[in-house]
């Protein structure tokens, strides 16, 4: 802002945005200005990435007989329903956000032979996401998936990639002193993760233990876009392009019991977290009126890095393996 007054050149909100009397206000005028929820985005799309990636872990069988057929998997088509909501603290310099989602999905797995079997999933989601300074966030996402499983005994590797797209309308209303105006824009992103999986069943009498653990590398882009808005506050945003590697260790541990003629229910619960090699994201933008050179600035939002994962649910499987999940 000083270098552009310092260069004569004016936008529409400066003489308000000069005005204000405390350094609280300003601080929050200028984070009116800026685009954010651009980097919480990344955690948001790999968050909602790992839950679709979950749900081509799919195919669960009665496995009457069998010691290991918790860990088993067969041959089947699938559908999931996920409802999500993701909340984001403040933090030092930077704004809440609240995000609520639902995942559709679906898929087929097919039995290969032996211990193999092959996975291909889609999946279709809503999302809306608010931040503390009034920004709203409309995306729509869509997902895709390809998995291959090794499941000999109690052992069970799988390697898979999965990827997404997504479009969003974003709205950023700009208010302080008398000032007043409201940006909109639409953006574009993409994601695409190479994942690998491996988990091991332990017995113990009717009780199991399965520690399981997963690595991912996740590939973020977001495509430039200008937002539409009045008295200068409209930005032009610049592309922008992450890798993040996380590392998620769990245990679950559970039970079975037979359900009459029916088959078989298995309650679990399962604890652990998830870690990433990055927690930091920039996004560059400028003022859309003012010289790309001069008005050019780059925020940095961080976000978890560690986040911890608790759960509980229920398989029940009939004796034709046709089952349902409730987590």
């Amino acid at each position: 802002m000083n270098g552009l007054v310092a260069q004569g050149i004016t936008l529409g909100f400066m003489s308000e945005l000069l005005a204000l009397p405390t350094q609280q206000q300003l601080g929050a005028a200028l984070a009116s200005l800026t685009p954010a929820g651009e980097s919480a985005s990344h955690s948001s799309a790999m968050t909602t990435g790992a839950t679709f990636a979950g749900h081509l872990q799919s195919c669960r069988v009665a496995g009457e007989g069998d010691e290991h057929a918790v860990i088993r998997e067969g041959q089947c088509i699938w559908a999931r329903t996920t409802a999500r909501r993701l909340g984001l603290d403040a933090g030092q310099d930077g704004q809440a956000m609240q995000e609520r989602s639902l995942l559709y999905t679906g898929g087929v797995q097919f039995d290969l032979g032996g211990p193999w079997r092959l996975g291909t999933g889609l999946g279709y989601e809503t999302s809306n996401s608010r931040i503390a300074s009034g920004a709203r966030t409309d995306t729509e996402r869509i997902h895709a998936g390809v998995i291959i499983k090794y499941n000999p005994g109690p052992l069970f590797l799988s390697g898979g990639i999965t990827g997404g797209y997504g479009w969003s309308d974003n709205r950023r209303p700009v208010l302080f002193g008398a000032f007043s105006a409201t940006a909109t824009s639409e953006s574009q992103s993409a994601f695409a993760a190479a994942r690998l999986t491996a988990a091991y069943q332990f017995n113990f009498g009717s009780w199991y233990a399965k520690p399981q653990v997963d690595f991912a590398l996740t590939g973020l882009h977001r495509d430039a876009f200008v937002e539409t808005g009045s008295g200068g506050i409209a930005l032009a945003v610049r592309q922008s392009n992450d890798k993040v590697f996380t590392a998620s260790p769990l245990l679950e541990l559970g039970t079975q019991f037979g359900i009459s003629d029916f088959g078989v229910a298995r309650p679990f619960v399962r604890a652990g977290f998830t870690w990433r090699d990055k927690d930091t994201f920039a996004t560059t933008a400028s003022f859309a009126e003012a010289s790309s050179e001069l008005s050019r600035f780059t925020i940095q939002t961080k976000v978890d890095k560690v986040v911890g994962d608790v759960g509980a649910g229920i398989d029940v499987v009939g004796r034709g393996d046709t089952a349902l999940r409730i987590l």
